[in-house]
């Protein structure tokens, strides 16, 4: 993934230009009504955010950058298919939410384990006139009483805890064939060291890498997927 790191006066640009323009950068091409869509969310996620933590301090439109670029950064190498996407510890659902508004045929389940999180992941998803989509409140492991369901085609997680956790974690709700798709930032080589143990046991094993830098902030950023 190539990507220009060409800035000029981006934080004076119309934000649907720093998304439009990011996301070409990406190799993403959004229709008008993505466009729109994904601000909608932002304006809905900053709404929120003023009540309780969802993002960081980031200032607009850096925090556009931040979040929704990032989030929509693995959608030219994702299935064409339908998929089953189960996004773990979906906080401001990102990723979950802007691969749902990018991919509407996706059947997603949001995980999070926050009451106030979880309601605004379904605030959101109702302002936004999301269909196919479940928001599950739960603090997911192999003891929860009330798990989602099994056999995804695809789990996301991002902002999520080391990559060694995530794979033992992830692993139950995948089914054979389906993938991992983990946001990583400059230390992924060494989770990645500290994930081997579990690497090599061979239930796993690395299908694609891709390293990148947002476009305007050129922050390093590795996606990592998955095959079980």
């Amino acid at each position: 993934m190539s990507v220009s790191r060409k800035t000029s006066d981006w934080r004076s640009w119309p934000e649907k230009r720093v998304l439009t323009v990011g996301a070409r950068r990406l190799n993403v091409d959004l229709t008008a009504a993505q466009t729109d869509r994904l601000l909608d969310f932002m304006a809905e996620l900053r709404r929120w955010n003023r009540k309780i933590n969802l993002i960081g301090p980031a200032r607009p439109p850096e925090d556009l950058v931040l979040h929704l670029l990032d989030s929509l950064a693995p959608r030219p190498f994702l299935p064409a298919a339908p998929l089953r996407v189960l996004d773990l510890g979906s906080g401001a659902g990102l990723p979950g939410l802007v691969l749902k508004i990018l991919r509407p045929d996706w059947t997603l389940t949001l995980a999070e384990a926050r009451e106030k999180k979880a309601a605004f992941l379904r605030q959101a998803a109702r302002r936004l006139n999301l269909g196919g989509l479940d928001v599950i409140q739960a603090r997911l492991g192999p003891h929860h009483p009330d798990p989602p369901p099994h056999g995804f085609d695809l789990v996301t997680a991002r902002a999520f805890g080391p990559l060694s956790e995530l794979l033992s974690l992830a692993a139950p709700f995948l089914q054979h064939g389906g993938r991992l798709l983990a946001y990583k930032g400059p230390r992924a080589d060494r989770e990645m060291a500290d994930a081997a143990p579990i690497l090599k046991a061979g239930r796993f094993r690395l299908e694609r890498r891709e390293d990148f830098r947002l476009p305007f902030l050129d922050r390093r950023r590795v996606l990592l997927v998955f095959i079980i």
